[in-house]
């Protein structure tokens, strides 16, 4: 191998004193690309998270300003804030109180740009013309909401304006205005973003004003003012174009010449008729600080495969000195070794065991088929010890006579026990000259075992054969036997697993249709609000100005009021049904869940059915699960609601004892045959028609009510109606 890489290395042109340089350049030059590819990576997934944080402050600065202008809006709309009235100031001053940790003030401008009213209360701003404001004059000329350019308030610090027209009928009446300081919404936004120890964030408008920045002589002004930095022309350039994205720009530290990298990540919302553009930047030593640690790393590991090349070419030079000295010895030894291998390979793959013996008879030439010997014996040992007295003199006597010249060749056939094994050989000894007037015995020995064993083994092998197929016959008969009881154990066991898989996907469903209906009445909850708040703002309206249709004005505010409440309770039974979890140490109000399930229940029988409720005197808590509890009693109403066809009535009766807590659910619908009350809680057991039915529904309720430690019993009369008994441990 070392002579093959040497004639390898003459035949390259390269010079050799150009080697090492050569291979330390190539090995600065894999640094270096390795090095930038993962500096490069770090600072792209760098940008990428400092984009998400720029996304998500400026979605969340337009959730926020999107509430405030649809809250004001709906509150310009009011008849004491379109007269303005003292329930109108009073009205500001609830708003204000509500939302004074984000806004600083609440203005009431009439038409021509004069302000009314504002809170907190300051005599010296009432009655002050603000019409030469932009965004005052923008909100007449336009009639539209305004959000203006952050602006020096009246009241002395930097804000920006929310305006919201107002109008009587269809004529302006002014506006109403909140005023944001910008250092509380970029506080609430901006102020926890960092980067870096030298990185920030800060938000500008599409002028290009900035109206929040951590460093506050910066807000108010020009951008490129503020920060006195040419190269930020490119940077606005790309805002105008893009929606987001990231640059690396030139930063001027100081007043002195030095400059640094950095790299700036910005992000455009809309805001009404504008835009905003939250930007993070950050400095680039300050990520590349982070890479030190790897960088010298990579050097040593680097240094030391370098350090290993050089080694290398050592070996091989000291290799190339040491082999030239023993080539011509090497090349005088090749022809007897190559011509020993032809023999020792002939020999030792020769299937026998083949020897050479002297005069003496000690062994002088052996090859490698030593099969005759057992792994217990030695070759050293005497053939008495090796193969018994008689088979020893027998071999021995033999050697004798071919040394003697007696006899010119010997064939042999012999036994010994190996491993408490008997094998047979079968040996011929001959006559070789050996050296002048010398001769030896040569011997080869077969294993003949496998010959002697065979007949032998082919009686057994009947034998053996005879009496394995009687056996195989029996077992088969016992084979066939049990087959039959495994086959009714397979079905019952399959019958199981069959009723173990609906069980699991109607658990599923169940969880999914938790799911969904947490979905559902979260998103009823906001226009509930929404209608409970349009509610309120009726009935002051009508309470204040009358109607001329009194009776039929306070009938439609009854009938909304109890269709208000009505919703709320079944978004709170929804609720309660859609809860997800495994405790059992819940608190279990027994007739507020009874009441949340008629609730989810009421549209099924509110027309045909009449519930009459008896109630226990007091509340009656018990220890359990509240979802699985709502599950067992929307099942046991329902199926109570579906056997009364017509007209019915279903009684609920609470009663407690000393130990439990007794519900009794009485329909009176069509019933039960007697014959399938015992079957009724069984898996997939069912009355009802194809499609409308698992059959899992009272299983369900039964594993329930037993996981509470209770008991559920069923009593019926065919049309006369049903009873279904719940017996809970009562709360200690």
């Amino acid at each position: 191998m070392s002579v093959k890489r040497i004639t390898f290395f003459k035949r390259l042109s390269f010079p050799k004193y150009l080697q090492i340089p050569s291979i330390f350049l190539l090995f600065l030059f894999i640094f270096y690309l390795f090095y930038e590819n993962v500096k490069n990576n770090t600072i792209n997934k760098f940008n990428a998270e400092q984009l998400v944080l720029a996304k998500t402050a400026s979605q969340g600065i337009t959730s926020f300003l999107n509430n405030y202008v649809s809250f004001v809006s709906f509150v310009a709309k009011q008849d004491e804030i379109i007269h303005f009235s003292e329930k109108g100031k009073k009205m500001m001053k609830d708003y204000f109180d509500t939302h004074k940790d984000i806004v600083d003030g609440i203005t009431r401008v009439d038409a021509t740009g004069t302000i009314m009213h504002t809170y907190p209360y300051k005599e010296t701003l009432i009655g002050k013309d603000i019409s030469n404001q932009q965004h005052v004059q923008q909100v007449i000329a336009t009639k539209k909401p305004v959000m203006s350019d952050v602006f020096m308030s009246v009241q002395g610090y930097y804000a920006i304006a929310l305006h919201i027209p107002i109008f009587n009928e269809k004529e302006y009446a002014g506006s109403l205005a909140l005023l944001i300081p910008m250092d509380k919404l970029g506080k609430l936004f901006l102020d926890n973003i960092k980067p870096n120890k030298s990185g920030y964030a800060w938000l500008i408008t599409e002028n290009n004003i900035e109206i929040y920045c951590p460093i506050k002589e910066h807000i108010g002004k020009s951008f490129s003012r503020a920060t006195e930095n040419e190269n930020n022309s490119s940077l606005l350039q790309k805002i105008k174009k893009e929606n987001s994205g990231f640059i690396k720009n030139v930063y001027h530290s100081g007043s002195d010449k030095n400059t640094e990298n950095q790299f700036v990540v910005y992000y455009k919302s809309p805001h009404g008729n504008t835009y905003w553009t939250t930007l993070i930047s950050y400095n680039e030593k300050e990520v590349y600080f982070e890479l030190s640690k790897f960088r010298k790393r990579l050097t040593f590991i680097f240094s030391l495969l370098f350090l290993a090349v050089i080694y290398y070419f050592y070996s091989l030079a000291k290799a190339k000195t040491i082999l030239k000295a023993e080539k011509e010895r090497k090349k005088a030894e090749i022809l007897l070794k190559e011509s020993n291998e032809r023999f020792n390979s002939f020999m030792n793959n020769t299937p026998v065991y083949a020897y050479i013996k002297d005069t003496n008879l000690k062994i002088i030439y052996e090859n490698k088929k030593t099969g005759l010997l057992s792994n217990s014996k030695k070759k050293s040992e005497p053939l008495k010890e090796i193969f018994g007295e008689q088979t020893a003199k027998m071999l021995t006597d033999a050697d004798n006579a071919i040394i003697a010249g007696k006899k010119e060749n010997i064939a042999l056939v012999f036994s010994f026990d190996s491993d408490e094994k008997t094998k047979w050989f079968k040996e011929f000894k001959f006559r070789i000259k050996f050296s002048k007037n010398k001769y030896a015995v040569g011997g080869a020995v077969f294993d003949i075992t496998e010959m002697k064993n065979y007949e032998t083994e082919l009686e057994h092998h009947k034998k053996y054969l005879e009496v394995l197929v009687s056996n195989r016959t029996k077992e088969l008969k016992a084979l066939y036997e049990e087959s039959k009881e495994q086959k009714e154990e397979i079905e019952l066991t399959l019958k199981k697993l069959k009723e173990t898989q609906s069980r699991l996907i109607q658990s599923e469903k169940m969880a999914s249709l938790g799911v969904l209906i947490a979905g559902i009445s979260h998103e009823i909850n906001n226009p509930l609000q929404y209608l409970s708040g349009v509610f309120y703002g009726l009935e002051q309206y009508f309470e204040k100005y009358g109607t001329e249709d009194k009776e039929t004005t306070d009938l439609l505010l009854s009938s909304t009021k109890v269709s208000i409440d009505r919703i709320s309770a079944i978004v709170k039974g929804l609720n309660h049904f859609s809860r997800d979890n495994d405790r059992f140490d819940e608190d279990c109000d027994i007739h507020s869940i009874i009441e949340n399930s008629l609730s989810v229940l009421h549209n099924k029988y509110k027309y045909n059915i009449t519930i009459e409720k008896k109630y226990y005197k007091e509340a009656i808590v018990t220890k359990g699960n509240v979802g699985k509890l709502h599950q067992v009693f929307i099942n046991i109403l329902t199926n109570s609601i579906q056997a009364i066809e017509n007209t019915g009535t279903i009684t609920i009766n609470t009663t407690v004892n000393t130990e439990n807590v007794i519900v009794e659910i009485t329909d009176t619908g069509k019933g039960i045959h007697k014959e399938y009350l015992t079957k009724i809680m069984d898996p997939f057991f069912t009355t009802k028609e194809p499609g409308e039915g698992t059959g899992l529904g009272l299983s369900i309720c039964y594993s329930i009510i037993k996981d509470h430690q209770g008991k559920i019993e069923f009593e019926s009369e065919l049309n006369k109606g049903t009873k279904t008994k719940i017996i809970l441990p009562l709360k200690k």
